[in-house]
C-alpha cells in the first residue's frame, strides 16, 4: 500500500516538474523598436468608452523564432499602474516589422480605471511595448511614451484604412504578398487577410468602424473586454508559456478545431481522474479510501486551475460533482 502511494505521489512530482517554466529562450533583443503612433478615441461603440490604438516598429534582422506575442506584451499605465493590456497579433513575418494593436475600455471600465480621454487632470498615460520578462537572457527591451494624440471619433476609420495601407505597401508585407484593403461595392473595405488581422488588433472592431467590414455590424451591441485584456483566467492561461507543454495543447487544438483551454480541460479532467482511480485502488484496504481518494480534487481542482489547465466554469462543475460524490459517500451510501 505504502508503494502504491508513493508511486502516486511521484506522478505527481513528474507532473509539476513538466510545467515548471524552462530556461529564458535566447530571443536576442530587437535591431530597433519604436512607437510610431499612438491615438486615443471616445464613443467609438458606446457614449464613454475609450480606444487606444499603436502602431509600432519591432525590426529583427533575424525572425526570432518565438511569435510577437510570446515576446512582447503592449502595456498602458498610470505612474506604475497597469491599466490595461494588449498582445500584438503573430500576423506577419510573425508579428515582428510594422504592426499594430489597441487598447480598448467600455465606459464602465474606464470609469472603473478613472482613465479620461484628452487626459484633462495631466496624469501622463504612458503606452509600453516591452518584453516579457523571463523570455529575453537579459533585461527585456522596452520603448514608451507618454504622447497620445486625441482624435476625433469621425476620423477613426480614416486613421485605421491609413494604417492599413501603411502595412500593407511595407516591404516585408509586399514581400509575404499580403494585401490588406481593396474596393467592395464602391467603398474601401478589408480583404479577408485585412478582416483576419484587424479582428485581432483591437477587441470589438469590426463594430468600430462597421464600413471596413464587408460583413459588418448596422447594429452593434456592447461587448464586454475579450478574454484576452486583463481577466484572471486569462493571465493564468499564460503560466505555460515556455514550459514543456507549451508547444503541445496549441497545435492540437488547431487540429480539433477546439479552443486550447478545452483541450487543456480534457487533459487535466483524464489526470484527475486518473489520480483519484490510483489512490483508491492503493487505499483499497483501508477504511474510507473512497473519500480519501476523492478529497484528493479538493488539491489537483484549483492546483490545474491556478497552472491555468482548467477553465474556471469547468473547475466549478467538477469541483461541485465531487463535493456531491464525497457527501453521498460519507452519508448517502452509510444511509442507504
Amino acid at each position: 500500500m505504502i508503494y502504491r502511494v508513493g508511486l502516486t505521489l511521484l506522478m505527481l512530482g513528474v507532473l509539476i516538474a513538466l510545467v515548471t517554466p524552462r530556461p529564458a529562450a535566447a530571443i536576442s533583443d530587437p535591431d530597433l523598436l519604436l512607437l510610431n503612433t499612438v491615438r486615443g478615441y471616445t464613443g467609438v461603440i458606446e457614449t464613454g468608452d475609450l480606444l487606444v490604438t499603436v502602431a509600432y516598429t519591432l525590426n529583427y534582422s533575424v525572425l526570432p523564432t518565438e511569435t510577437v506575442n510570446t515576446a512582447y506584451i503592449g502595456r498602458f499605465l498610470r505612474g506604475s499602474s497597469e491599466l490595461n493590456q494588449k498582445e500584438p497579433p503573430p500576423f506577419n513575418n510573425r508579428g515582428y516589422g510594422l504592426g499594430f494593436f489597441g487598447f480598448y475600455w467600455t465606459a464602465t471600465e474606464r470609469a472603473a480605471d478613472s482613465v479620461e480621454f484628452n487626459d484633462p487632470n495631466g496624469e501622463a498615460y504612458e503606452v509600453r511595448l516591452q518584453g516579457k520578462p523571463g523570455v529575453f537572457p537579459g533585461a527585456p527591451p522596452s520603448i514608451a511614451t507618454t504622447t497620445i494624440i486625441w482624435r476625433n471619433t469621425s476620423l477613426l476609420e480614416a486613421d485605421i484604412t491609413e494604417i492599413a495601407f501603411t502595412l500593407e505597401q511595407d516591404a516585408a508585407w509586399v514581400a509575404n504578398q499580403v494585401d490588406l484593403v481593396g474596393s467592395f461595392a464602391g467603398r474601401t473595405v478589408f480583404t479577408s487577410s485585412g478582416e483576419t488581422y484587424f479582428s485581432q488588433t483591437v477587441a470589438n472592431l469590426s463594430a468600430m468602424v462597421p464600413n471596413l467590414f464587408t460583413l459588418s455590424i448596422t447594429s452593434p451591441a456592447v461587448f464586454e473586454r475579450d478574454d484576452d485584456e486583463r481577466p484572471h483566467e486569462a493571465e493564468l492561461g499564460r503560466f505555460l508559456d515556455n514550459t514543456s507543454f507549451s508547444d503541445f495543447f496549441g497545435p492540437m487544438a488547431r487540429t480539433l478545431n477546439l479552443d486550447e483551454i478545452y483541450v487543456r480541460s480534457i487533459f487535466s479532467l483524464v489526470l484527475i481522474i486518473l489520480i483519484v482511480l490510483a489512490i483508491r485502488q492503493a487505499l483499497s484496504d483501508v477504511p474510507n479510501g473512497t473519500e480519501f481518494a476523492l478529497a484528493t480534487t479538493a488539491l489537483t481542482i484549483p492546483l490545474f486551475a491556478s497552472w491555468g489547465m482548467l477553465s474556471f466554469t469547468i473547475a466549478g462543475i467538477v469541483a461541485f460533482l465531487a463535493f456531491a460524490a464525497i457527501g453521498w459517500a460519507l452519508f448517502g451510501r452509510r444511509a442507504g
